[in-house]
């Protein structure tokens, strides 16, 4: 679409009508689920592509992969080099097929007891009034700093322990506003979890949902605290995933989650810095405009330009921006102070190598005899290391 005679306000106008059509566009009954538009802005300003998929056939993971591939054709087109991308991995069909294999094998007996017992415990938010006017989310965000003693903070460096301290923030949460001893959280993953299929390049829908009970002990400290929560985010049978196959795929309502909260840490959002290619804010909303949230509150957590966002959706049939705005920013106070105890933690003991048996998943170990196997090792720091 040629923009180019239009002034820089006009084609920002454009840009943003252009995108809310598109996005309007999408029907996953009668398609299309993918459109793709190009914009000349004249020779002073870069083309903008403009790239907008349904949720139901993407995910982060796989706009990763997508953005990817495109930048790594795009270098090689300009070069009129043969177009050559990584091999493919196994396809959604076959994942499919998988899913279906795990649903009818006997060990689903055994996780659904569990998801019984977890499923229907009872967990309250904090009370709050409802109002229909406004249901813009909330949003709260650290400093680039405070981002940074995020990602340094974890118990072990993956995503999972950030989700874990992103969770215990949101535990103390709930707990310092209602009298509840825990929370049940529906959690969010990318649930490529497989033995046996690579995942790893397939583009597709794979977010597995699933319901966590959260409990702490107000006498631990707060580094054991995080610890406590990764821990009981670990021990969900099959990653979380044979919940979604069991309510869904064998129709077990009974295991219909009672959670009135949704969490889901995105992980790191940015996209590697090319010459060719700089990801820029979206121009439109991403959902329907009577989209209303399957919780209370939905949560998700991402890192962009070095900075954590928490995005705070909420049903304004259920509760009120204003209510939540105050329990978001009690939230972003209960992480920094969480943060700043574990900087602290960390600085008065050094050399402190706590891990949880659960992070040892190939070995057979209790808590205790974890510390007393760790205990007869001399760990170094890195930098000793590496010098």
């Amino acid at each position: 679409i040629d923009l180019s005679k239009l002034s820089t306000d006009d084609q920002r106008r454009a840009l943003a009508n252009h995108a809310q059509r598109l996005q309007t566009s999408l029907d996953f009954v009668v398609g299309p689920v993918l459109e793709v538009c190009a914009f000349d802005l004249g020779k002073a300003r870069s083309a903008q592509l403009m790239i907008v998929v349904h949720h139901l056939v993407i995910d982060g993971v796989s706009w990763r992969i997508l953005l990817e591939d495109l930048q790594q054709a795009y270098s090689q087109a300009i070069l009129a080099l043969p177009i050559q991308l990584a091999a493919k991995t196994h396809s959604y069909q076959q994942w499919a097929i998988a899913l279906t294999e795990l649903a009818n094998s006997a060990e689903m007996a055994v996780d659904a007891d569990y998801w019984q017992g977890v499923a229907q415990i009872p967990s309250l938010l904090p009370i709050d009034s409802p109002e229909a006017r406004s249901c813009e989310p909330v949003k709260i965000t650290l400093s680039p700093a405070e981002t940074q003693a995020l990602l340094l903070a974890g118990t072990v460096e993956n995503a999972a322990s950030i989700t874990a301290l992103l969770l215990t923030a949101l535990v103390q949460t709930m707990m310092s506003q209602t009298e509840q001893s825990g929370l049940l959280v529906d959690l969010e993953s990318h649930g490529r979890f497989s033995e046996n299929l690579d995942l790893s390049r397939t583009v597709g829908w794979f977010t597995a949902l699933y319901p966590v009970y959260l409990t702490l002990n107000a006498n631990e400290l707060p580094l054991e605290r995080v610890q406590t929560i990764h821990g009981q985010v670990q021990q969900t049978p099959h990653n979380g995933l044979s919940y979604g196959v069991l309510r869904y795929l064998k129709k077990r309502e009974e295991l219909a989650s009672q959670a009135p909260v949704s969490f889901n840490y995105l992980g790191q959002l940015n996209v590697i810095a090319t010459t060719d290619f700089q990801r820029l804010p979206v121009l439109a909303p991403n959902v329907a405009p009577d989209h209303r949230p399957a919780h209370p509150l939905e949560i998700n957590a991402w890192i962009e330009h070095e900075q954590l966002t928490v995005d705070w959706s909420f049903d304004p049939k259920l509760r009120s921006r204003q209510g939540t705005m105050q329990l978001a920013e009690v939230y972003g106070e209960q992480l920094k102070q969480l943060l700043q105890a574990i900087e602290t933690e960390n600085t008065s003991s050094s050399t402190s190598h706590d891990r949880t048996a659960s992070e040892f998943d190939l070995v057979e170990l209790d808590d205790n005899e974890l510390d007393a196997v760790l205990g007869q090792i001399s760990f170094f720091d890195q930098q000793e290391v590496s010098s």
